[in-house]
């Protein structure tokens, strides 16, 4: 049995309602657009200032990259679902010929919706990229620090 409705706007079900589909993508959607953003950031600029090491920095950046993945699986969550009903519509249209006017408009907006999903898909994709390369710096600078901090030059004469 699919879920038709639920309190939040942040997690993704199976809608069997095309209508209540549309309906939450562009609430959830709203909220990517203008909430997660500046939530990121923030959250961001926390790990960096309030962390003391840059092992520390990587621990809390790694968490962070987790939650910035979560919202990513709802959004293909999302766009799996919107395909499903954009192709009932195709099914539709190849047997009949043609979609009713209510039909065509819900066709049109699963499509402007499908469209939005794929832009803020890609942003977030390259957002995460873009934190697994800070990451892999902050790494990479703890362990500079850690060799060099352990450096001894008695040790090899």
């Amino acid at each position: 049995m699919r879920i038709r409705r639920f309190s939040q706007f942040n997690e993704s079900k199976i809608f069997d309602d095309h209508k209540d589909l549309i309906e939450h993508v562009e609430k959830f959607l709203e909220e990517i657009y203008t909430t997660r953003p500046t939530t990121w950031k923030q959250k961001l600029g926390q790990i960096l200032t309030e962390r003391t090491s840059n092992s520390g920095i990587v621990s809390a950046m790694l968490v962070f990259k987790e939650d910035v993945k979560k919202d990513l699986n709802i959004l293909e969550n999302f766009l799996t679902d919107t395909d499903e009903h954009i192709s009932e519509f195709d099914e539709i249209f190849q047997k009949m010929d043609r979609l009713d006017v209510n039909d065509e408009e819900a066709y049109e907006s699963l499509e402007k919706i499908k469209d939005k999903i794929e832009k803020y898909k890609e942003f977030i994709e390259q957002y995460i990229e873009d934190l697994e390369s800070l990451i892999k710096n902050y790494t990479e600078i703890d362990e500079k620090i850690s060799f060099l901090m352990r450096l001894d030059f008695k040790s090899f004469f």
